[in-house]
């Protein structure tokens, strides 16, 4: 019951952060150095390839390896360039009143299934870290979603038990799936042109935007 709900915690990523808003310049700088090195390498193709890839399976890991790149230097040198410009993302418009206003009437949380560097840069970047109570890095914590370890991180960080903390994301096995097979409450978070839950495990709420926040936890 949404009465017993007394935290709430998000994922970042295409959830708070728009990563789609800056895809394509920092695929640009990752890139540079490699298409400079071997000319044959046309960045904007790569880029256009990149577009086409499911950001989940990411997309300058899933690049890189389809070029045949062998050069661990340049590779290192195109994951730190990207990893560096986070200033080129935004936060998803509706999030950042959502967010001032609901920390004033629980405890918030947040998750971030990535590496320490990008995940921390874009936190300080836009700002994030003064919403939340607890925050969680995959990196950091030695597991990343949907690893069941995660979620009893969430719980021990948070204070809370599973029913009491609303879980809220975009993504079906990291979001809705994993936190409630772990008794949490979910919300999945219907950003772009899906608007209706593809999966099997339903979540306890579907928004498309992150004012109905308010209305499901009644505040």
């Amino acid at each position: 019951m949404v009465s017993q709900i007394k935290t709430v915690c998000f994922d970042l990523d295409d959830t708070l952060v728009d990563n789609e808003s800056g895809e394509e310049e920092r695929l640009r700088k990752a890139l540079g150095p490699l298409a400079e090195r071997f000319p044959s390498f046309d960045i904007e193709d790569l880029i256009d390839r990149a577009m086409t890839i499911d950001p989940v399976q990411g997309r300058l890991v899933t690049l890189i390896t389809e070029t045949g790149l062998v050069d661990p230097k340049l590779t290192d040198e195109a994951y730190d360039l990207y990893d560096e410009t986070v200033q080129h993302l935004n936060l998803f418009a509706d999030v950042r009143d959502v967010l001032t206003k609901l920390q004033e009437k629980m405890p918030l949380g947040l998750v971030g299934n990535g590496d320490t560097n990008e995940q921390r840069g874009k936190i300080a970047h836009l700002d994030l870290e003064k919403h939340f109570k607890y925050i969680l890095i995959g990196q950091e914590q030695g597991c990343y979603k949907p690893d069941p370890e995660m979620y009893k991180k969430v719980v021990e960080q948070s204070g809370f038990e599973p029913e009491e903390i609303l879980f809220v994301g975009d993504r079906i096995d990291e979001d809705v799936r994993g936190p409630k097979e772990f008794n949490m409450q979910t919300v999945w978070v219907a950003r772009g042109l899906v608007r209706s839950y593809p999966g099997e495990v339903q979540p306890d709420y579907t928004i498309t935007n992150f004012a109905e926040l308010f209305q499901i936890l009644e505040v």
